[in-house]
């Protein structure tokens, strides 16, 4: 007999049939849990790319980037964007480094001014390598060069659409004189 403050137990025949079924709820949830793209606030990185010869955009004078080839590669998500760039045919300029930003506006031949500013996360407030991406390259010998960022902030195709190429090196105010080249970004 029950006492009434009890529940009723179920019989032994009841449990073995609901262990089963608790087993294979308990394996879908986890299934969905690891196959999530959401994983703990954490999201997928997108990747960057590009690859190909400079646009240019001087087409008034010859300059050491033109015919010169590119490859970046990277990824941007998490909060961090990571970039790497190599440059290949800038010949004669061994130990020449050129300054190379990413910008906010597209690659247009002949015009420079078409990529706009560099993107900076602050808006322009403060400008250094931690608040825009600077990829200065140094040319060796065989007219090549390889550059790396990263920084603790995110880009995509709405905010950044180039890298761009400059004369000098760049400055600590994030001056690197004439435009040459630009590269158009690739997301995803």
């Amino acid at each position: 007999m029950q006492s009434r403050g009890n529940p009723p137990r179920p019989s032994t025949r009841t449990r073995r049939r609901a262990i089963p079924a608790l087993l294979i709820a308990t394996a879908l949830v986890l299934t969905a849990v690891i196959a999530s793209p959401v994983d703990a606030g954490h999201r997928r990185s997108t990747p960057i790319r590009g690859a190909g010869e400079w646009i240019d955009v001087r087409l008034d004078i010859e300059d050491p980037t033109d015919g010169a080839r590119y490859v970046v590669r990277g990824r941007t998500g998490s909060g961090k964007t990571k970039i790497r760039l190599q440059v290949a045919g800038i010949e004669g300029q061994r130990g020449r480094t050129f300054g190379v930003h990413v910008h906010v506006g597209p690659c247009v031949e002949g015009d420079g001014a078409a990529a706009g500013p560099h993107f900076n996360i602050t808006g322009g407030d403060v400008v250094s390598p931690e608040t825009e991406i600077w990829l200065g390259v140094e040319i060796d010998r065989r007219g090549r060069g390889r550059s790396r960022s990263r920084v603790e902030f995110e880009i995509n195709a709405d905010i950044a659409k180039s890298i761009v190429i400059h004369e000098q090196p760049t400055a600590p105010d994030g001056a690197a004189g004439a435009r040459l080249a630009c590269l158009p970004l690739q997301f995803g």
